[in-house]
């Protein structure tokens, strides 16, 4: 098995254990899964952002707060830098899912707020398509519905 293949690998179990709620396990797969990625995929890779964001999920599930933070932000670091925004939205919603569980509301919405529009100027080809895409989101983002009609 090579290498990148390896650290998908330990990545996807990790991901299994943290869906199974077995976060002990997940966090020592991912850990193996991070170490090996930083020795050997680029500082800007993508797959590193991914990775990142993963393993930033379970660190939020499991009150690791601060860690989840700092992973969450190298990861929109990558994103950003490498001028592909596919992760962004994503990487968005997820930062305001911390703040939530931190309880810093606000915060939390603006991230929301964010990835609502990335996901928006991402995909609206008509107005009917930004308005199912805000209904979609709108889902996935409660605290931008709660408060502002425009995304109901």
């Amino acid at each position: 098995m090579d290498l990148k293949t390896k650290i998908w690998s330990l990545a996807r179990k990790g991901e299994i254990c943290r869906e199974r709620g077995e976060y002990r396990e997940a966090e020592a797969l991912y850990g193996q899964a991070l170490a090996l990625a930083e020795e050997s995929f680029q500082n800007g890779d993508l797959e590193l952002a991914e990775l990142f964001n993963n393993a930033a999920v379970l660190y939020k599930y499991t009150g690791r707060f601060n860690d989840a933070r700092r992973l969450y932000w190298r990861a929109l670091r990558i994103v950003k830098a490498a001028g592909d925004h596919r992760l962004l939205a994503g990487l968005y919603h997820n930062i305001g899912g911390l703040e939530h569980a931190r309880g810093r509301f606000r915060r939390g919405e603006v991230f929301a707020r964010r990835s609502v529009a990335e996901r928006m100027s991402r995909r609206c080809s008509s107005p009917s398509a930004c308005t199912n895409e805000a209904d979609r989101c709108s889902s996935q983002c409660p605290v931008v519905s709660k408060h502002d009609s425009r995304y109901r």
